[in-house]
């Protein structure tokens, strides 16, 4: 059992700062606000390049993940825009 690495002061930042940006992605992909989801999801990958790789694997593996259903959401919103019209 290996003890969790000892972050800094602005490690423990920019990890407070990434999982609050996660949150709010999540939030706004549950909503179908693309547009917050979009800014989120950016703000979220400016804090993952402030930490080091290992500290960020899981929330890499996520983002890919919501930039799928982020893709796949806008794509129905315009699908949807384009039946209306």
């Amino acid at each position: 059992m290996s003890a969790s690495p000892k972050l800094t002061k602005r490690q423990k930042a920019a990890k407070k700062k990434l999982n609050e940006h996660m949150t709010d992605l999540k939030a706004a992909i549950s909503r179908r606000d693309w547009s917050r989801a979009r800014a989120a999801r950016a703000a979220a990958w400016d804090e993952v390049g402030r930490l080091a790789d290992h500290l960020t694997r899981d929330e890499r593996r996520a983002l890919w993940k919501y930039k799928l259903l982020l893709k796949a959401g806008e794509e129905q919103a315009r699908q949807a825009r384009r039946r209306n019209t």
